[in-house]
């Protein structure tokens, strides 16, 4: 189980560093196998706004839950993992965040939902399909400045 999310991350990691500083990762580099999930929606293209991988149809208020797949320092990982989670029809998105202590991080999550139950069942679904775990927090707008966590 926790075999297939590292060798997704390690991947990852190795499509990053196989970049030069600023720049995007290369289109030629191939992602990792994943089982395909059954999308809520057509996957949409993901939108790159300020530099950050956003999936169309995200509310612009704030309210309800999302899914946070995890927080990294490398933006480019967290930009692939937002990328594929659009690509099989999920509103996957990357977040900045600045966490006292720890500096600058890019959260990766998926979608807004209005309760908690849907949040918890797309969590679920995504940790049987895709082996990532995730948790529950509450929806805040992608937006250009990071969110400043104490």
């Amino acid at each position: 189980m926790f075999q297939k999310l590292f060798v997704f991350i390690l991947v990852a990691l190795l499509v990053s560093l196989s970049c030069g500083k600023g720049e995007a990762p290369r289109e030629e580099a191939e992602t990792p196998a994943v089982t395909e999930a059954e999308p809520e929606a057509a996957p949409s293209k993901p939108e790159v706004t300020e530099g950050l991988v956003k999936a169309d149809g995200l509310p612009t208020t704030a309210g309800g839950y999302t899914v946070q797949l995890g927080a990294f320092r490398d933006k480019y990982v967290a930009q692939n993992i937002a990328s594929q989670m659009i690509s099989r029809g999920y509103k996957g998105y990357v977040q900045k965040a600045q966490i006292a202590g720890i500096g600058l991080v890019y959260r990766v999550r998926v979608g807004a939902y209005a309760t908690q139950e849907k949040a918890r069942s797309v969590k679920r679904e995504i940790l049987n399909t895709f082996t990532m775990e995730g948790w529950i927090d509450h929806y805040v707008p992608p937006r250009a400045t990071p969110v400043r966590v104490s």
